[in-house]
């Protein structure tokens, strides 16, 4: 039976469940760091990525604690953040104990740009504007069919053709928002 974790994001907020390969693949692309935090569905068992043995490999073994200095009881975070950095010194008895940080995830290379092309959508905007293969391309279908329904009008090849000149001036994205490659 497979086991799948939640990964936590800086806010708070859950995503997924993922399986330990999708973990993996996150991992290897950076969009996982050594500090993510993970809970564990079904258990609700809390880790750090790199706790989970599949990941240490890719993200490094997980910090030990640093030495306690004579006299003062350091305890450990469970998910160490930029305010909190890993150690904090007791509460006074009484004294509410911290709230928990989230771990931010690492989606720093994630890629803004897109897999399709500039120019091959641009010289299909130019060429088949009318028909629509340029945004059928691109990922817009409804836009795309359009297109097509109205290719026996003039209007819809100069749409085409306008639409074929902004892509290749960089004015136009693809259906998930990502900047075209050129």
């Amino acid at each position: 039976m497979a086991v799948y974790y939640f990964v936590i994001a800086k806010d708070g907020s859950r995503y997924g469940p993922a399986d330990v390969d999708t973990l993996v693949q996150w991992a290897r692309e950076g969009r996982l760091v050594a500090e993510t935090g993970l809970v564990e569905r079904g258990t609700e068992r809390q880790l750090r990525a790199c706790e989970l043995p599949a990941l240490s490999t890719i993200l490094g073994a997980p910090k030990p604690a640093m030495p306690a200095q004579p006299g003062v009881r350091i305890e450990r975070d469970e998910f160490p953040t930029q305010t909190h950095p890993g150690y904090h010194q007791p509460q006074a008895p009484g004294a509410v104990p911290p709230t928990y940080q989230p771990i931010p995830v690492n989606y720093g290379n994630y890629s803004r740009i897109s897999h399709r092309s500039k120019v091959v959508a641009g010289v299909l905007g130019l060429l088949l504007g009318g028909l629509g293969i340029h945004r059928f391309y691109l990922g817009y279908t409804g836009i795309g069919l359009i297109q097509l329904l109205l290719s026996c009008t003039g209007i819809s090849w100069i749409w085409g053709l306008v639409e074929g000149i902004i892509i290749l001036t960089g004015g136009m994205q693809d259906v998930d928002g990502r900047d075209l490659r050129d």
